[in-house]
Parts: structure tokens; sequence; C-alpha cells
């Protein structure tokens, strides 16, 4: 039977566009051994934030962006467009 992670952070942003910070601070949640899981999750549509790219692009990209770090094992990325942010966001 494998071990189940018991200290797990779940983290996100806009990702509009991802950038090398949003990279270094996946890493660094990774690194920092605080943590056994990390769940990334780029966020879908946001009412405060105007002219975004559409999500689906926003999520590939932060794929692209971090799909090394994926090999970790330590790193899981989710993403739902039906969040409650969407149910609010007319």
């Amino acid at each position: 039977m494998t071990e189940q992670p018991n200290r797990i952070v779940v983290a996100g942003s806009s990702a509009n566009p991802p950038h090398i910070a949003h990279r270094a601070f996946v890493k660094y949640l990774i690194d920092s051994d605080l943590f056994d899981l990390v769940i990334w999750s780029p966020c879908g549509k946001r009412c405060d934030k105007k002219n975004l790219i559409s999500a689906d692009d926003r999520v590939a990209m932060t794929i692209l962006s971090i799909a090394d770090l994926l090999n970790t094992g330590k790193l899981v990325i989710r993403f739902n467009s039906n969040s409650i942010l969407q149910r609010y966001c007319k």
C-alpha cells in the first residue's frame, strides 16, 4: 500500500500569461519540503480581471511552463471551469 500525502497546498493564479514568477513559486513550493503535494490550479473566468485570454489557453500555457516539474511526483495541475467563481461572473 502506498503512503498518502498529508501535507497538501492548493495554490494557483490567473496565469495571463504564466511567467517565470509563477514557475518560481511552484518550484519553491515543491522544493521547500513543507508539502508532500502541490495542487496548482489556474483560474477560470474572473469577474475582477478584464481581458483575460481563454481559460483553456491559460491552462495549456501553464502546463507547458511547468511540465518538467510534474516529474517530481509532488505536483498536480487541476482545473475546473465550472468553479464557484463561474456562477457569480456574468
